[in-house]
């Protein structure tokens, strides 16, 4: 019977450590993650954390100078890391079939932004009759909630702490013995409040608009994260993009004005039978025609260059009379032929026997 009881009692034992122990290992892992970022566990060397990395209870989240990360943990709560920040998981437990839920994140410099899956959350008990928590503390302070939205900032080297609420209501006071908050103060959405070295949070003041929605921006992990290599990608491809574009451009502005002007200097000094590019549209009511430059030349060619005159740019249209075009015959006119003399027998036969005088009479063009 004794040896019974004994064992009952070791298996009461074994099954509350185990039931303990889950709830102590409640896990998370990391969604974004931007720049150096790095996980130091207790049982293990520090590692590097990536997108898929676990990080649980007791393990600390260190994000370097450029670094950001989210956090997406088990119980559905989400962690904001911003750069240059060391956040521990001090306490994460989360047990669903007894209901328990108890966090505590210690803030050990930079800032973490925590944001609970469901308002009131933390707003119950435990099956064994414990109240459950969610805690976030730092040397000088300590916020509590029961489902929220807020930001927690330490400066180790001056030793402030400062929370912005995005929303509910955060308290957040003087740590105090058992997770106790003293001097508390109730910092509602759109609020902040700050503490010191042995001073408690001052009243809670309004964040003004514009600085409170840069808040909001910044302190999202995703908002911020061009994945490290997607922002200087995109950077280096509109670099290229423009070191390309500047190349063509340069080289078609080159082309165009080395054209342009071969053009112009070919038309200056070649004889031509169309002078000026003549517009053969011309209105023959008026008896004029319209002399236009090139297209390429219109918008490229300054009229100052030509001659020393005054600077246009794009020539206006010239009307000239049409009389004052010079004109070129390409054929030459065909010469008459000259008429056709009617052969005389008479002359031909004398002309072969012997002399004869003879009276010839030619007609020619009606004529005698």
């Amino acid at each position: 019977m004794q040896m019974t009881k004994l064992l009952y009692a070791f298996t009461a034992a074994l099954v509350s450590f185990m039931a303990i122990d889950k709830a102590r290992g409640a896990c998370g892992q990391i969604e974004v993650a931007k720049g150096e970022v790095q996980i130091s566990s207790p049982k293990q060397e520090l590692r590097l954390g990536t997108i898929g990395s676990k990080v649980c209870s007791g393990d600390t989240v260190i994000s370097g100078p450029a670094a950001r990360v989210r956090l997406k943990m088990e119980d559905g709560n989400e962690l904001n890391i911003a750069p240059d920040s060391k956040i521990a998981l001090e306490n994460y437990q989360f047990e669903p079939a007894q209901n328990k839920k108890k966090v505590l994140l210690n803030v050990l410099q930079g800032k973490v932004r925590a944001a609970t899956k469901q308002e009131n959350m933390y707003n119950d008990k435990s099956t064994d009759g414990a109240a459950n928590s969610f805690q976030v503390k730092t040397k000088t302070a300590v916020a509590g909630v029961r489902g929220t939205d807020f930001l927690t900032s330490y400066d180790p080297k001056s030793g402030a702490s400062q929370v912005v609420t995005f929303k509910g209501t955060v308290a957040v006071g003087q740590p105090g013995p058992g997770g106790q908050i003293l001097n508390a103060v109730a910092v509602k959405a759109g609020q902040t409040t700050s503490s010191s070295i042995g001073k408690p949070p001052g009243p809670p003041q309004a964040v003004p608009p514009a600085q409170f929605q840069q808040l909001n921006s910044d302190s999202k992990a995703e908002s911020n994260v061009s994945t490290s290599s997607s922002s200087n990608g995109s950077s280096k491809s509109a670099n290229a993009n423009g070191q390309a574009n500047g190349q063509t451009n340069s080289q078609s502005n080159t082309q165009t004005n080395s054209s342009a002007n071969s053009q112009s200097n070919g038309q200056a000094n070649a004889p031509s039978t169309n002078p000026s590019g003549a517009d053969p549209a011309a209105s023959a009511s008026t008896g004029t025609a319209t002399v236009r430059s090139p297209a390429s030349l219109t918008s490229m060619l300054n009229t100052g260059d030509l001659g020393g005159a005054a600077g246009t740019t794009g020539p206006a249209p010239i009307s000239s009379p049409l009389s004052a075009l010079p004109s070129v015959n390409y054929t030459s006119p065909v010469p008459p032929l000259p008429p056709v003399v009617p052969v005389c027998q008479q002359c031909i036969s004398a002309a072969q026997g012997a002399p004869t005088q003879l009276l010839i009479r030619i007609h020619i063009g009606g004529t005698n």
